[in-house]
């Protein structure tokens, strides 16, 4: 910043103290307040259910292009900023805040005097002038809300460079909006309080029209900073480009969102990207780090600092169809399907406009208005799971699906639903058609073939019908998403068929035939990860399966420790009698599957309604809810 520009500001600060505290700020002692700085941007928390895949960045796969209804138009809107201004006990910040953004001022000079006389005060020496190197993405001519205890005395508008900025794109408190040109600029706000007066630094980009956004974002890297040319860009048809202009010693980026381990994720770019290939990123707010030597990352740490940018990318054609469903908890089915689908290279399922149709007839409770269209980037990569489409309704994402990879003349396709759209699981009883009772599972050398993708489950839980045609000697079944159990079950000779009982819980089943050599006693057997093996869904229709699951969320489960056991008595009695914490009203009962067993298996322990504890029987090991009170007598 010039020189006269900053003798200017500082006096500016002094003359506009409140009344009486000027005097008190000379005459009484001084204190340095410490400068809080600022927080960057962070990225909004979009969760990418179906992207979960071994490792952090692992989003690529097959892709598709097909889509059925019409396409949806995007209408942009103008997003108001506002301005809190707060003295958070004589502490004075400011935080300004677009949408889903925010960015906490760069305080630069401040006066605060309490009741008992007693000021502080301090002016911050930057290096650089304006001591800004983030901008808020806002819209142009946003008007300015004005929040918090405090209120804006004077507005001052230059240019990234310190220079002013013309007088057609500078704010008045008067008529306080954003600037109407596009461009990035810097914002001197002047607030005062009751008990004082402080000034800070914001940095703004407004951008041009959403059609008129460049579509390939350019980033400068060097192992410590990330430095953008704009903080936006405008997705393609195959997903967003980015280019990246790294200094020597940098090896790789990474686009991220989110800023706590638990919500954090991206996928990771090449040091010399060149901008030519769409990365598979929806729209919303993202950041952007860089990294040198092979174990370096973005870390969640990394957000509020110099080695990330944030950006947000835009679409206005409607490129890109939502992924997460517009409810926070959907249903899942799966339906059959027969038709004529088309295989592509080593007989994948290819994205072909008569088998989305198809896919999309065999779910019941889609509206001919319904929009079906290929999830994600239509000319971008897919999904690892197979083909995954987005049932759109009045613009809302209402349902997935996902149809497997590997077909040969009929296929099934497996729905997420969201509660009330009448799609899929949701739909009314009886809409799929009749469902069997028994899964056919063929073993064929190295193969898995269930023919029956559908089933209901019986009293005493799945029923199977295993023939082995290639030398399988066990089944290995696994059931649920949640506290999964695994079941291995002998088969007979080849060419024999076997009938096998699983109490596996309702939900996605995942078979698995297996020879001696993978059912070595002993050997951990995790068949999600093991190929080769199929699914299906097993419905429960009549209610068999009691559930056991504790209802409390899995960070709030606990293991429970097996205690020594006193053999009697027997039953519910048991449990009451080997476990503390359990109250007289808890209700204590069998659960899972009840038909052809005695008391050995999954218990459960209710309280007011709420399953608070599974227990196996007799063993005693199981799980509780943290705060039960419930643990080893």
């Amino acid at each position: 910043m010039p020189e006269r520009w900053q003798d200017e500001l500082k006096k500016l600060r002094r003359e506009e103290m409140p009344e009486g505290v000027r005097e008190r700020a000379e005459a009484g002692p001084r204190r340095e307040l410490p400068n809080n700085g600022r927080q960057r941007l962070v990225a909004g928390v979009v969760a990418f259910a179906v992207f979960i895949a071994a490792g952090a960045f692992a989003w690529r796969a097959f892709g598709g292009t097909s889509s059925t209804g019409a396409e949806p138009t995007p209408s942009p809107s103008v997003v108001p900023i506002v301005l809190d201004l707060e003295s958070k006990d004589g502490n004075p910040a400011a935080t300004m805040s677009s949408g889903d953004a925010s960015q906490d001022g760069i305080r630069e000079g401040y006066t605060w005097c309490g009741s008992d006389g007693q000021c502080v005060s301090g002016m911050a020496d930057f290096q650089t002038y304006p001591p800004v190197t983030e901008y808020l993405a806002v819209a142009a001519g946003a008007p300015v809300e004005v929040r918090g205890d405090g209120h804006l005395v004077d507005i001052q508008t230059v240019l990234p460079n310190g220079d002013r900025a013309p007088a057609d794109v500078r704010s008045t408190v008067e008529s306080l909006a954003s600037p109407s040109v596009p461009g990035r600029y810097v914002w001197i706000l002047d607030a005062k309080w009751n008990d004082g007066s402080a000034n800070y630094w914001f940095g703004i980009e407004v951008a041009p029209p959403p059609d008129q956004v460049a579509d390939v974002l350019h980033v400068t890297c060097t192992p410590n900073s990330a430095t953008l040319d704009s903080g936006v860009v405008r997705a393609q048809a195959d997903g967003v480009h980015i280019a990246v202009d790294a200094s020597d010693g940098v090896t790789g980026a990474d686009i991220v969102t989110g800023s706590t381990p638990r919500e954090f994720f991206g996928v990771g770019v090449d040091a010399q990207e060149n901008g030519s290939r769409g990365i598979p990123i929806e729209p919303g707010a993202w950041s952007i780090g860089c990294y040198a030597g092979v174990d370096g990352g973005v870390a969640p740490s990394d957000i509020g600092t110099d080695r990330v940018a944030t950006f947000r990318v835009v679409d206005p054609n409607g490129f890109y169809a939502p992924v997460d469903l517009a409810c926070a908890e959907p249903t899942t089915r799966r339906f059959a399907v027969t038709g004529t689908p088309s295989s592509g290279v080593d007989g994948a399922y290819e994205a072909s406009p008569q088998t989305v149709r198809e896919s999309a007839a065999a779910v019941p409770g889609i509206l001919p208005t319904d929009v079906v269209r290929v999830a994600g980037y239509a000319d971008g990569p897919g999904f690892k799971g197979g083909p995954l489409y987005t049932v759109l309704r009045d613009g809302r994402a209402v349902a997935r699906l996902r149809v497997p990879v590997e077909v040969s003349g009929s296929w099934s396709v497996s729905v997420d639903s969201c509660p009330g759209s009448g799609i899929g699981p949701d739909a009314p009883p009886g809409a799929a058609g009749p469902t069997p009772d028994t899964a056919v599972v063929r073993c064929v050398e190295s193969r898995t073939e269930v023919s029956t993708p559908i089933v209901n489950a019986q009293a005493d839980g799945l029923h199977l019908e295993v023939e082995d045609v290639g030398g399988a000697q066990a089944v290995t079944v696994v059931g649920g998403w949640e506290l999964n159990r695994t079941f291995t079950v002998p088969v007979a000779d080849q060419g024999v068929r076997t009938s096998i009982v699983v109490p596996v819980r309702p939900g996605l089943v995942q078979i698995s035939c297996r020879s001696n050599e993978q059912t070595t006693p002993g050997e951990p057997v995790i068949p999600y990860f093991d190929e080769p093996s199929e699914r299906l869904q097993l419905q429960d229709p009549a209610g068999y399966f009691l559930p056991y699951a504790p209802s409390c969320d899995s960070s709030d489960e606990v293991a429970l420790d097996p205690p020594n056991r006193r053999l009697e008595p027997a039953g519910s009695a048991y449990l009451r009698v080997n476990l503390s914490g359990i109250r007289d009203d808890d209700v204590i009962e069998r659960a899972g599957y009840l038909e052809g067993r005695g008391d050995e298996g999954p218990w459960r322990v209710v309280r007011d309604g709420q399953v608070i504890a599974q227990v196996d029987y007799p063993s005693l090991v199981g799980i509780t809810c943290r705060g039960s009170g419930i643990t080893g007598a």
